[in-house]
């Protein structure tokens, strides 16, 4: 049994058994149901867990739910086991951390009040939130009890929703993550085709990023690749040889982004 005493509401949930503290630390943001919590109003609270071996490790999240500032006193309470507060489970106490988008990038920031051996953190994205790539690296403060402000922005998110988080790596290898946060980017672009209605060449101009295929998409959904000479920003193709009618024009650009616009062919 644990007693986490304070002067005014706390809470807590606690997880485990690990083999090691880094087994916890790696687990972090998947844990599932807790062994045991409280959401009560009161100022005390004991932790109840039965069947602990010597050498298991668990992770113990306190709340200050009553927001205010008071000592919070966590300490052993009966049975065979006993409590180390000596040990930190976090190397990194994160006071924020947001991401958003402006205009057509995303911004992150994220704050810290303290730091152990912080070697840096790895900014990771993901579009389905299974696969992740490591999109940039930002240096840590090493150790530090002063709070520390960072910031990274995603010049080239992906159109739908874009999922982001943080690995903070100490310079042991240790690392943990922080909670996942998603931001949706929709592309907003119209494209300028010209001369439209066209009975032959035509140019279609896109300013954000190089176009890579253009396709015409007929009634009926019969589609024909377009043959494409690139010019100033912008692509040029020859719809000489291409049956009267109405078409969608669909575009994809170098960064998988994919626009559409209606053309007259007469």
């Amino acid at each position: 049994m644990v007693d986490i005493t304070a002067g005014s509401d706390v809470d807590f949930a606690i997880w485990g058994p690990f083999a090691t503290q880094a087994a916890g630390n790696a687990a972090c943001n998947t844990y599932g149901a807790p062994l045991d919590c409280s959401y009560s109003i009161a100022a005390v609270e004991q932790v109840n867990l039965n069947g602990v071996i010597s050498g298991q490790v668990y992770v113990l999240l306190v709340t200050n739910y009553a927001n205010t500032v008071q000592s919070i006193t966590v300490s052993n309470a009966g049975g065979t086991a006993t409590t180390n507060c000596a040990i930190v489970t976090l190397p990194v106490g994160f006071t924020n951390w947001d991401a958003y988008l402006a205009k057509d990038k995303v911004r992150m920031n994220w704050t810290t009040d303290t730091e152990t051996n912080c070697d840096f953190f790895a900014v990771e994205r993901s579009n389905d939130g299974i696969v992740w790539e490591t999109i940039s690296f930002i240096d840590g403060h090493g150790t530090s009890a002063t709070p520390n402000s960072y910031t990274y922005t995603d010049e080239h998110p992906k159109e739908g929703i874009n999922y982001y988080r943080l690995k903070q790596v100490d310079s042991n290898g240790d690392f943990v993550r922080t909670s996942i946060v998603p931001v949706e980017y929709n592309v907003i672009t119209k494209l300028g085709i010209y001369p439209n209605p066209t009975k032959g060449q035509v140019f279609i101009q896109q300013d954000e990023y190089p176009i890579t295929s253009v396709e015409l998409v007929g009634i009926g959904g019969r589609k024909t690749e377009m043959d494409v000479i690139k010019a100033e920003n912008g692509v040029s193709v020859d719809c000489g040889k291409i049956a009267t009618g109405t078409y969608t024009v669909v575009v994809v650009d170098e960064m998988g982004n994919s626009f559409s616009s209606i053309l007259i062919v007469d």
